[in-house]
């Protein structure tokens, strides 16, 4: 499911306003697939026992994400805007194979096509911009500053069905300008 939940405040000046917005979203997928391979010669004869695989997937997803928004004029074409937006992805992923035994007619555990998948991802920002206008020449000067992290948990099964799972970790603090020029002609 989805919430939304937004608000804006204009001021006297009606270019200035601030802008907030929140959102949530949550929700799981299960997929259940059975494939039937089988492979044939060049004269057309089935060269193996047509292998049977089943894969049931369950995935499960959350995102957060708030945002601010801050513009207010300067004098009669400059304009400054500032913000906030953070967001925040949390996915979970499991896969079970398993496939037809030709020696019991049962269907065995597939460890190598069997894992867990978790992750949560987080992206903080704010940012500042200011743009104005001489005669037919606009500019406008930004900043943007970013702090993100990614955190992993991969799950794999060994040849007697146990999980180990393998955490990793990206993590970052960067900073990125932003200059645009713009000339009119006549």
């Amino acid at each position: 499911y989805n919430f939304n939940l937004d608000f804006s405040q204009k001021f006297k000046d009606p270019k200035e306003e601030i802008t907030a917005n929140f959102s949530f979203s949550e929700g799981d997928n299960d997929n259940y697939q059975i494939y039937n391979t089988a492979i044939y010669n060049i004269k057309g004869a089935t060269a193996n026992q047509i292998e049977i695989q089943r894969t049931d997937r369950d995935s499960y997803n959350k995102n957060y994400t708030a945002q601010v928004d801050y513009t207010k004029p300067v004098g009669n074409f400059g304009k400054l805007e500032a913000g906030y937006r953070s967001q925040i992805r949390i996915s979970e992923s499991k896969t079970f194979a398993d496939q037809l035994s030709p020696v019991n007619g049962g269907f065995d555990f597939n460890y190598l096509l069997s894992n867990d998948f978790n992750n949560k991802d987080q992206v903080h920002a704010i940012y500042a911009n200011y743009q104005n206008q001489i005669k037919n020449f606009g500019y406008q000067i930004g900043l943007r500053a970013e702090d993100a992290l990614l955190e992993t948990q991969m799950g794999a099964y060994d040849i007697n069905s146990n999980i180990a799972f393998t955490p990793g970790e990206v993590a970052y603090r960067r900073i990125y300008p932003s200059i645009f020029l713009t000339q009119k002609f006549k």
